[in-house]
């Protein structure tokens, strides 16, 4: 039978000319074979006849896509097994097998997401359909003559077929190769995250017609630009004829640095660490660490990640100052190139405009721009996920430099995981990264006599620790960072003798404590005594946060006594500078971080940080309601390796010591989630383990098993902040009686509702992720005990993508959220 070869992807698209649109844009960002292969079989299963049909509104019977093309796969590389296993080196039929599922995998899953492979199609009802329709309809399904015609590729044709029974099939592909996996399981699993991360990116480009490269377009303009401000910048700071011996520190600090890092590039090093004190201006010295490195190695994009909201906003002002264009991706920042493309839109209602916003929307989406700034979890989590819209940043983290601030804000679990992990994808994608902290863990891997699928230092083989760009030891000795004095206060404290003795002390002060219930008790036992006393948690909207900081700034400068009592929010990234900090007992690193509050600027001959253990009336530590099981280690150390006094050039062998005992006292790759109603994210953080996470009430899952029996599916489930340990209410406050948010973005949801065209609903929802970004500064985030909600305030309207809306009734720009019993709530 003689067929017509013609049929489209996409309306009014050829597949011929989509396929190899996909194969293209995948080998630009992967050489792969696997990858290669899924893209020129991954939709060949639209030469159904129904899919065709179903193009042109027509619905005529099973018209799906996906698994055909893998039957089509399958029937190819069998047939032509010989030529495969020559051409890529297989040398087994295990070998073979296994190259056969991954790129099945890719090809079946690319409009979903990456599953483990034990069961990539274990029991697939879609796939014993896909073969059923297949061998009813072979005479149909020209896929074998498509395959040499028109793609012209040289091979044995093949047939529709396998065996008698459908599920023989299935049966093939479920035999899960677990011999040739271990041969090189993290080589395997990296393999298969890039092939499908440059595949779904391919083809979603080459559907949606988008061709441009943002990245390629802008970074040779990014690179010289970053070169030329750094080095105005810098010629300012040593023309300033008041400079300070804390800046003549920072600059050597900084040229350390750049000498370090070029010692380093020399014996082809990929991942660096920064190890400075708080205040040593790391942040300039991180850019110009990536300035000598793009020096050396070209035109690399940056990536610049920290923990927390409040810093993103810190370091896009700085790099705002070096480069007119930086993307600042997270949940707050509203995207101005996306805002400008939706104005040109609103103006003139263009197909032209309306692909505009689709194109920038993406360029968001997957990281393609040369300079980003973004938190711990979109990076974090896009490094190790499964999940299709995750993996679309991926290939925009080739050829990139990491600069990873304050990485001790990771949970201790994942220190040396990630560490091990960075440094074999940096090899792997000609990256560099560099991991920055006053409070450096210890990154090398212990061996430990355990489940070989758990061992870190068997699946890491080729794991280098990271080499310390600078003599760190010897500028945490210098007087210029010896700027406070940390007194352990012997008794334990309740609310009345905290108040007592900070009200004792005739200055400023900054009082640290573990939770939002203590914040509050203490501040209302304080207001009223002292002038200038004000409050900050989580309970306040983010703009309240920044006018609390500000105003607490404001006051130091102005040489006025303020009382600013804060949650660990306040702890990193924070550039406040008090005479005296008060910290409750808690670990190490936030001690260290908290101090890093006082004399920040070494204005004072010394400052003064109280080490304290708060109690409860009862006399129950208020520390262990936060840092439970295993996190009491870390408050034992505290005790223990604190003494009645030490200065902050002493703490440097302390921390060594106490990052010494988690590495030895962990097991990476396992971390047990707790299950108390209690437990909060602070907790989650100080735990000992390492990788493993709760994935439902009884199970835990740890990331080097799930790397050496290739489990996607089950590392995906991983997430920086857990959403186990309780559930999470969004807010938003409203400015007055005439804030009409709501009905803006109801009048948006609506308008959604009744779109029926594709681009235009992208386009809405765009708009709406942007307006919600609009609303962020009024918006609330609190992690509630699920057990009891009674209470949290109740809306005045109905809820909208799962924000609350509330009057000012229930808040106050002084004390926060209004809440009946704040024990319940989360930090």
């Amino acid at each position: 039978m003689v067929h017509d070869l013609t049929f489209e992807s996409h309306p009014g698209k050829l597949l011929e000319e989509h396929i190899w649109g996909v194969h293209k844009g995948t080998l630009q960002s992967s050489s792969l074979p696997i990858a290669g292969l899924a893209a020129l079989f991954h939709d060949l299963g639209k030469i159904n006849p129904n899919f065709q049909n179903k193009l042109h509104g027509k619905s005529t019977g099973y018209g799906n896509h996906s698994y055909l093309s893998v039957i089509a796969w399958v029937n190819y590389a069998l047939i032509n097994m010989k030529d495969i296993m020559m051409e890529h080196g297989l040398k087994t039929q295990e070998e073979f097998s296994l190259f056969i599922l991954q790129v099945a995998v890719l090809i079946g899953k690319h409009h979903q997401n990456l599953p483990n492979f034990e069961y990539a199609f274990t029991g697939s009802e879609e796939l014993i359909r896909a073969t059923e329709f297949a061998k009813e309809n072979v005479c149909d399904l020209p896929i074998s003559e498509f395959v040499n015609k028109t793609l012209k590729l040289d091979c044995v044709s093949f047939e529709l077929k396998w065996g008698k029974q459908s599920n023989m099939f299935v049966s093939f592909l479920s035999k899960y190769q677990k011999k040739a996996w271990k041969q090189a399981p993290l080589k395997f699993f990296m393999d298969t995250q890039e092939s499908f991360s440059a595949l779904i990116e391919a083809d979603k480009k080459d559907a949606g017609k988008n061709d441009s490269y943002f990245f390629n377009e802008t970074i040779e303009t990014n690179t010289k630009q970053l070169a030329i401000n750094l080095t105005s910048t810098f010629d300012k700071f040593d023309q300033n004829l008041d400079i300070s011996q804390l800046n003549i520190l920072r600059t050597q600090i900084r040229f350390e640095a750049i000498e370090g890092v070029k010692k380093g590039l020399l014996n082809d090093e990929r991942i660096f660490t920064l190890t400075a004190p708080t205040g040593a201006g790391k942040t300039f010295t991180m850019l110009s660490i990536a300035d000598e490195i793009r020096k050396q190695k070209g035109n690399l994009g940056i990536i610049y990640s920290l923990p927390f909201l409040s810093i993103t906003e810190q370091v896009q002002k700085i790099a705002e100052e070096l480069l007119d264009d930086v993307m600042s991706v997270n949940s707050k920042t509203e995207n101005e190139r996306i805002r400008n493309a939706q104005q040109s839109y609103e103006n003139n209602q263009s197909a032209e405009n309306l692909t505009e916003i689709l194109k920038e929307d993406f360029i968001q989406n997957t990281f393609d721009h040369p300079f980003i700034i973004t938190t711990f979890v979109q990076f974090f989590e896009s490094l190790v996920s499964n999940k299709n819209s995750t993996l679309l940043k991926l290939p925009n983290f080739k050829k990139r430099i990491f600069l990873i601030d304050e990485v001790q804000a990771l949970p201790p679990r994942l220190y040396i995981f990630f560490s091990a992990w960075l440094d074999e994808f940096c090899r792997r994608n000609d990256s560099y990264a560099i991991l920055s902290t006053a409070t450096m863990p210890k990154l090398t891997i212990p061996i430990k006599d355990t489940d070989e699928d758990c061992r870190a230092d068997l699946l890491f083989k080729d794991y280098t620790v990271p080499n310390e760009l600078i003599d760190c030891k010897k500028y945490f000795a210098e007087d210029i960072f010896n700027r406070y004095e940390i007194k352990v206060l012997s008794d334990q404290q309740t609310n009345e003798s905290l108040v007592n003795h900070i009200l004792e002390l005739d200055g400023s002060c900054l009082v640290i404590l573990n939770t939002i219930a203590d914040t509050k008790n203490l501040y209302n036992e304080l207001i009223g005594k002292s002038e200038n006393v004000l409050l900050l948690n989580t309970h306040f909207i983010p703009d309240d946060r920044t006018r609390i900081i500000n105003q607490s700034q404001d006051l130091l400068k102005a040489n006025q006594k303020v009382i600013l009592i804060s949650t660990q929010l306040i702890e990193a990234g924070v550039d406040i500078d008090f005479p005296i900090v008060y910290r409750d007992m808690c670990p190490l690193p936030s001690l260290i971080q908290s101090a890093g509050r006082c004399n920040r600027n070494n204005k004072l001959d010394k400052g003064q940080v109280y080490f304290f253990e708060l109690v409860s009336d009862n006399g129950q530590s208020r520390a262990k309601l936060i840092y439970r099981n295993e996190g009491k280690r870390f408050l034992d150390f505290c005790r223990k390796e604190i003494p009645t006094s030490i200065n902050e050039n002493q703490l440097f062998d302390v921390q060594s010591k106490f990052f010494e005992s988690i590495q030895q006292n962990l097991t990476i790759g396992e971390f047990k989630v707790l299950s108390s109603s209690k437990t909060d994210s602070i907790s989650l953080q100080q735990n000992l383990t390492i990788g493993e996470f709760k994935a439902d009430k009884d199970a835990s899952i740890n990331m080097v098993k799930c790397i050496n029996n290739a489990e996607f599916e089950s590392m995906g489930k991983f997430k920086l902040i857990n959403n186990d340990i309780g559930d999470q209410v969004q807010y938003y406050i409203l400015k007055n009686e005439m804030d009409e948010c709501y009905e803006k973005l109801n009048k948006l949801l609506n308008e959604l509702k009744l779109q029926t065209d594709y681009a235009n609903s992208k386009r809405l929802k765009i708009k709406i992720s942007d307006y919600i970004k609009k609303l962020s500064g009024r918006i609330l985030n609190i992690r509630v005990n699920k057990y009891n909600k009674a209470q949290m305030p109740e809306p005045y309207q109905d809820e909208i993508l799962g924000i609350k809306f509330i009057s000012t009734n229930n808040y106050s720009s002084t004390e926060g959220l209004i809440l009946d019993n704040i024990e319940n709530c989360f930090l």
